[in-house]
C-alpha cells in the first residue's frame, strides 16, 4: 500500500489517477466499507488527522502515505465516484489560432481535445496568451457555464453545439447560438487577465458533462468503458466529470510551449469551483486553486450553515 500510496503523492496525470483507482480497489479489498446509512454518526467535524480506522497520523510519512491517500479513496467512494485515468488515444487538434484578437493584445488559440473514441465528447479549449510578449506565461484554467463564444466578441470562436444551460446569451432552447458572442465576457474578464501578464484557458463544462441528469451525451455515458450504471452508488458524478475535464485541460497545458507548466492555477465559480477543487485534489501538475463560492460539497462545510445543505445537493442535484 505504501508504494502505491507513493505512486499517488510523487507522480501526475494518467499514473497519479491510475493509482487513485489502484488504491480503491486496494482499499476496498482491505476494509469494506460499509453504505452510508451505516457509518457511525458524528455530530461535530471529523478530525482529518485521524485514519477511518482510527489510527492517528503522527508524521508527515503517515499522512503521505496513509492518511491522504484514504482520503482521496473515500472522497470518490463516498461523494464524487471514481475518477478514471487519461482515455487512451487522447488527442489535441488545433482548431483555429487568431494572433490579433482582443483588440490586438492576445493570441487567441482553440485547440479540440478528442476524448479518446469516435463516440466520447470532444472538449472545446479556448487558450488566450499575452500577444508581444516572451513566456512561458502562468496560466487560469477552469470550466465556464456559457460557452467560449461568450467570453469573448470573437468571431473565430466556435459555438458549442452541446446542451447549454437556457438564461444565458444567445441560448434558444438549451442550445447556444451565435448571439451570444460576447455576452458573458465579465465573467473571465480575460483582458483583464491578458493585460496583467497571465494566460487564460477555458472550456464549457458541458462539453464534458451536461448538467441535466436526463441526458445521456457526456463523458459519463460516452467513454469507452465508463458506461454509467444507475444502480451503481459509486459511479462517475458530474462534478468528477468535470474535474476530469480540467485534468485533461492540464493535459494539454503541459504540452504548450506558450504555457509555464510549474505555475497553472484551476479556478471555478459554484458547481465549477466544486469540481476545481476536485481537479487539485487529484492532481499534483496544479499548483493552485481558486474556487468562488463552491459551498456545500465544496469551500463550504457539509455541517455548515452556508449554501445548500446535503440534503438540498441531492435532491437537487443526484447526477
Amino acid at each position: 500500500m505504501k508504494r502505491i500510496a507513493d505512486m499517488l503523492t510523487k507522480n501526475v496525470g494518467r499514473i497519479a489517477c491510475l493509482g487513485a483507482f489502484v488504491i480503491l480497489s486496494a482499499l476496498r479489498a482491505q476494509v469494506p466499507f460499509p453504505s452510508a446509512d451505516r457509518l457511525a454518526s458524528q455530530t461535530g467535524f471529523p478530525n482529518p488527522l485521524v485514519t477511518f480506522g482510527g489510527k492517528p497520523v503522527q508524521s508527515a510519512e503517515d499522512w503521505f502515505s496513509v492518511r491522504r491517500p484514504e482520503l482521496k479513496t473515500l472522497f470518490q467512494y463516498y461523494m464524487y465516484g471514481t475518477i478514471p485515468p487519461a482515455p487512451d488515444g487522447l488527442r489535441f487538434v488545433t482548431r483555429r489560432i487568431n494572433p490579433v484578437a482582443l483588440n490586438g493584445k492576445a493570441i487567441l488559440k482553440q485547440v479540440d481535445l478528442v476524448l479518446g473514441a469516435a463516440s466520447a465528447p470532444v472538449m472545446h479549449l479556448m487558450l488566450a496568451i499575452p500577444g508581444g510578449k516572451t513566456g512561458p506565461f502562468p496560466v487560469f484554467v477552469g470550466p465556464n457555464f456559457s460557452g467560449n463564444h461568450t467570453l469573448v466578441q470573437d468571431t473565430t470562436v466556435i459555438v458549442t453545439e452541446a446542451w447549454m444551460y437556457d438564461g444565458y446569451p444567445g441560448v434558444i432552447g438549451h442550445r447556444a447560438t451565435a448571439a451570444g458572442r460576447g455576452g458573458s465576457a465579465d465573467t473571465w474578464s480575460i483582458g483583464m487577465i491578458i493585460d496583467r501578464g497571465y494566460a487564460a484557458a477555458t472550456f464549457y463544462n458541458g462539453d464534458v458533462e451536461p448538467d441535466d441528469p436526463s441526458l445521456r451525451e457526456g463523458l459519463r455515458y460516452r467513454l469507452p468503458g465508463k458506461v454509467r450504471d444507475e444502480s451503481d452508488l459509486h459511479g462517475l458524478g458530474t462534478v468528477a466529470a468535470w474535474a476530469w475535464g480540467i485534468q485533461r485541460a492540464v493535459d494539454y497545458l503541459v504540452t504548450d510551449r506558450d504555457i509555464d507548466a510549474g505555475r497553472i492555477a484551476v479556478v471555478g465559480h459554484s458547481r465549477n469551483g466544486k469540481a476545481a477543487l476536485v481537479a487539485a485534489a487529484f492532481d499534483e501538475r496544479i499548483a493552485l486553486v481558486i474556487p468562488h463560492q463552491a459551498g456545500c460539497g465544496g469551500t463550504a462545510p457539509n455541517r455548515g450553515t452556508i449554501g445548500e445543505s446535503v440534503k438540498q445537493i441531492n435532491e437537487r442535484f443526484p447526477h
